[in-house]
């Protein structure tokens, strides 16, 4: 009987357990890169100059946080082609309705050099997506101020 009783025990140890293993409190995690992932097509401009009215910006998921935003447009800048090709990690919040993107990291630009390359803006659940690209230190311009405004595919 007491064989019985230290059986039953070690089985309902066991259980409790292997119920304790199975908790699903990773699958609730938000995963914010997941919901906004993917091509936004809009435009481009600086000021009020439009460099670009069909850019692609793609952001790519890296994991639940953080995104690979990617953008590869020729731009005009008081008649110099300047070829734009940003890769920036960037990390993504929720505040109320709307996904806040933040990033920082470098960009060549072909016959100038290496620059810092800042993004920031929003998304909203729609799909409505700003954002402003900061390259900083080029000579002649000092900054390029570059503002994205486009929709989700």
């Amino acid at each position: 009987m007491k064989c019985i009783v230290k059986k039953m025990m070690a089985l309902a140890l066991g259980l409790v357990f292997v119920a304790a293993g199975c908790s699903k409190d990773d699958d609730n995690k938000d995963d914010f890169a997941k919901d906004i992932a993917g091509t936004y097509v809009g435009t481009l401009t600086m000021g009020e100059e439009v460099l670009a009215e069909d850019a692609n910006i793609t952001i790519t998921r890296v994991d639940a946080t953080n995104v690979l935003i990617g953008l590869n447009e020729t731009i005009v800048v008081s008649t110099a082609p300047i070829p734009l090709n940003v890769s920036c990690a960037s990390t993504v919040t929720k505040t109320g309705n709307n996904y806040v993107i933040a990033g920082t990291d470098e960009v060549e630009i072909p016959a100038m050099g290496t620059f810092p390359v800042s993004i920031a803006g929003t998304i909203d659940n729609a799909g409505n997506a700003g954002f402003l690209i900061t390259v900083t230190e080029v000579p002649v311009f000092v900054a390029l101020l570059v503002q994205f405004e486009g929709t989700k595919q």
